[in-house]
């Protein structure tokens, strides 16, 4: 009850003001009325302000009719309330009319206006049957201009419906009709007529031929039609801009790309010149010009005309088809993929895969316009392939990058280690070159000069002797032969080995072993540094050749003195002359 009660004050109040509106003459009337209808698909702002002209009417049908073309470009640009509401007021005017033949005509044009705006709404058979509703008044009141109109409508959403052979016979029909009453026209209206028909037909044959590319025919008639379309578009720009486009469209369809390239561009050209709104047909133009460039392989300009489209798109949805924003998105998702940018490539076939659920009724009979070459369907699969493959891609990425980090991570510790250890050994080899040095230097000392016997003497001459007998040995490096022990030097001495221990712990503060284990090891150490042949022979030669029996005893001597085995040091001394 409170919603009536709200309802009828709006309307009160509409009507008061409608009282003090401006009286239009019937001349100004029908002029601002041919000229609203006329621009609604060429420039509806400026469509709107002839309506909001007529609405300052006085009368009761000015208003109703205002109000049903205002509905119908609130519809256009997506306000589907503000159609709703427009339309509630034009009926409530039209109602408060008296019968007669002119209210009959304006009602057929609120429910043209009505079916018009259930075709935005992708409500089809609600339209039709406004048009068809719409087509029997205009049929009672014999006006036959509004009857050519609901025909042709009724083509366009047969179309829609996938019904094209209906909808060329039914416009093929129209266009007889138009002929048929030319005397009822002005040059401009016959024109229009014969211009906008023309060009549907070329859209109906082009749909047919997108069904089935083996009908070759089917492009030919588009192209006849279209031609004609052009011949009679003098008062009508947006078809001219519609009719050259699509003659471009099948140029790319029959992968002519050069020429419709050539063409599109034109066109684009031909919209700049002109004040008009022609965003849609902008987006779809530059759409088409990227699909040319895609199957010419130019990937980059390709790219940068389906970004226009995007930007068109998102500067304003109610003006650029959803189709075209979806088509440039998974153009550009394909594009990168090939380009082996992947994360670029699964962004945009999101945006195509979302804004493709989201339009799924829709496009359901809109497929034709995306000039894909593939089914709805494979669209799809499209999408969600892209998607996949980056999915696995990014999850085997992800496990490669964390190999290799791991991998450098490992590396760097190995060769920190290394280094490390590289610096360890080398000290110690300079260590034991620079003592190799002092000792060969030593070893000269004692040749050259004579031995300070006070410094070496015992107790009495026959420990002297004993000495001098020892450094003579030592000089032929006897303690090399591998039967070399304490009783060979005893018996070579002529002593025996007590005294000799007395004398080595006594004169040289070791025993024996430790004295000539040591004098065996500086003989190997000196040869690796000074003998490169020596270098090259195995850990047992090696050993024998200082008088040891067992490489593994030498072994653990040697990495006891050095803090290498034989063969790390050899390495090292190899390394060191290298670099």
């Amino acid at each position: 009850m409170r919603k009536l009660l709200i309802l009828v004050v709006l309307f009160s109040n509409v009507l008061a003001f409608s009282q003090n509106g401006k009286v239009l003459s019937g001349k100004e009337y029908y002029s601002l009325q041919e000229e609203s209808r006329r621009l609604i698909n060429a420039n509806i702002d400026s469509s709107y302000i002839l309506a909001d002209k007529i609405e300052k009417s006085n009368k009761y049908l000015h208003k109703a009719f205002a109000l049903g073309i205002k509905s119908y470009i609130f519809q256009i640009k997506g306000d589907s309330i503000q159609s709703k509401k427009n339309y509630a007021k034009a009926v409530f005017f039209l109602n408060k009319e008296k019968n007669s033949i002119e209210k009959l005509k304006i009602q057929s044009y609120l429910i043209n206006f009505e079916g018009l705006s259930e075709w935005k709404r992708n409500n089809y058979l609600k339209s039709l049957d406004c048009f068809e509703k719409g087509e029997k008044i205009s049929e009672e009141i014999k006006d036959t201009f509004q009857i050519i109109k609901f025909m042709g409508n009724k083509a366009l959403i047969k179309s829609e419906i996938g019904e094209y052979n209906s909808a060329i016979k039914i416009t093929k029909k129209v266009l007889s009709l138009i002929d048929r009453n030319i005397n009822q026209y002005d040059e401009k209206q016959y024109y229009s007529n014969k211009s906008t028909n023309n060009l549907h037909l070329g859209w109906y044959f082009q749909k047919k031929y997108q069904n089935d590319v083996s009908k070759k025919n089917y492009l030919d008639s588009s192209f006849f039609y279209y031609e004609k379309a052009i011949f009679y578009s003098e008062y009508s720009l947006i078809n001219r801009i519609n009719a050259e486009k699509s003659i471009g469209i099948n140029f790319l369809l029959k992968d002519e790309y050069d020429k419709a390239l050539k063409l599109l561009k034109k066109t684009l050209v031909l919209i700049n010149e002109d004040d008009g709104d022609y965003k849609a047909e902008v987006a779809n133009i530059n759409y088409n010009i990227g699909c040319c460039y895609y199957f010419k392989r130019k990937r980059l300009e390709s790219l940068a005309y389906f970004k226009k489209v995007d930007s068109l798109y998102h500067s304003n949805k109610n003006k650029v088809h959803v189709v075209n924003y979806i088509g440039s998105n998974n153009y550009q998702a394909k594009i990168y993929l090939e380009l082996g940018n992947l994360n670029e490539a699964n962004k945009y076939s999101k945006i195509a895969s979302e804004e493709y659920e989201k339009n799924t009724e829709y496009l359901a009979n809109k497929k034709n316009e995306l000039i894909s070459r593939i089914s709805s369907k494979e669209l799809q699969n499209e999408m969600l392939a892209i998607q996949k493959k980056y999915r696995s891609e990014f999850i085997l990425g992800t496990i490669l990058k964390s190999i290799i980090i791991l991998f450098v991570l490992v590396l760097v510790f190995l060769l920190v280690k290394t280094y490390r250890d590289k610096k360890r050994i080398i000290a110690k080899v300079n260590l034991l070159i620079e003592e190799s040095k002092n000792e060969r230097n030593k070893e000269e000392t004692i040749k050259n000069s004579e031995i300070d016997k006070k410094t070496i003497l015992i107790s009495g001459e026959e420990e002297d002797e004993i000495v001098k007998k020892i450094n003579l040995v030592n000089e032929k490096q006897l303690y090399l032969k591998q039967e070399f022990n304490q009783q060979y030097l005893a018996k070579k001495l002529k002593t025996n080995t007590t005294y000799l221990s007395y004398i080595f712990n006594k004169v040289y503060g070791k025993t024996f072993s430790v004295y000539y284990n040591e004098l065996r090891l500086d003989f190997v150490i000196n040869e690796i540094i000074n003998n490169k042949m020596f270098r090259e022979y195995s850990t047992q030669a090696i050993a024998e050749s200082a008088g040891y029996k067992n490489a593994d005893s030498f072994t653990i001597s040697f990495k006891k003195k050095t803090g290498l085995t034989p063969f790390q040091f050899i390495n090292e001394i190899k390394k060191r002359e290298f670099i």
